[in-house]
């Protein structure tokens, strides 16, 4: 059985401010156990991510932390190079017989459109987190809550912190993505609960209780 993890994190400015998961892992990754995957912004770095994507064996776990729509992951992207699909809806196959964790938006619609392409393998998404004011308008909840960009950049720093504290638990401990998703959901409303109790951003604590609501293990 293959133990080896992938991580596949596209150079997006847009989240570089999910990089402590990179330097959470970095042990795993400069020692080999985890392969990174950096989608640079250019024709060839989408044509060699793609190939390292190909490559991946059956039973790897994979994690992909960028953008996704319902029906595409996207790769990197700079102010030359626009954002662009590096794995469509019709190609959601590369994922067969692997478990895959999505950390990206409307990833869970990306999964139940995709099981018959991945042939139901184990995977686990995420609704809307939103990282831009402009995302906010695409969920009726979020808008309720008449969020302020300082709202949206606490809660980019409570993401990132969670999905670090998550992707470690799931190196070091080789987990399944039923254990990993059970690890988040009890770590993120702990979180919650800190937040409210601590007369914090009650805003942010209420981003995360919707995230973790719609976090799915398909």
């Amino acid at each position: 059985m293959n133990n080896m993890k992938y991580l596949i994190f596209p150079d997006d400015p847009s989240i570089y401010f999910m990089s402590s998961v990179l330097k959470k892992i970095e042990n795993y990754i400069e020692d080999g156990t985890v392969k990174l995957i950096k989608c640079v912004a250019s024709n060839d770095g989408y044509i060699e991510s793609k190939t390292l994507i190909q490559a991946i064996p059956k039973n790897a776990k994979v994690i992909f932390i960028g953008h996704s729509t319902p029906s595409l992951l996207y790769g990197g992207m700079s102010e030359c190079y626009p954002r662009q699909s590096l794995v469509k809806l019709s190609e959601m196959s590369l994922f067969n017989d692997k478990e895959l964790l999505l950390v990206s938006c409307f990833s869970n619609q990306l999964l139940f459109s995709s099981r018959g392409h991945r042939n139901y393998s184990k995977c686990m998404g995420f609704g809307l987190l939103p990282s831009e004011m402009e995302e906010v308008s695409a969920h009726r909840g979020f808008r309720e809550l008449s969020l302020k960009v300082e709202d949206i950049e606490a809660f980019k720093l409570e993401l990132s912190e969670l999905i670090a504290g998550t992707v470690e638990y799931l190196l070091y401990n080789d987990a399944c993505l039923e254990k990993v998703f059970s690890y988040f959901k009890i770590t993120a409303n702990k979180r919650v609960s800190e937040i409210i109790l601590a007369n914090g951003n009650r805003k942010v604590a209420n981003i995360l209780f919707y995230v973790v609501n719609e976090l799915s293990c398909d």
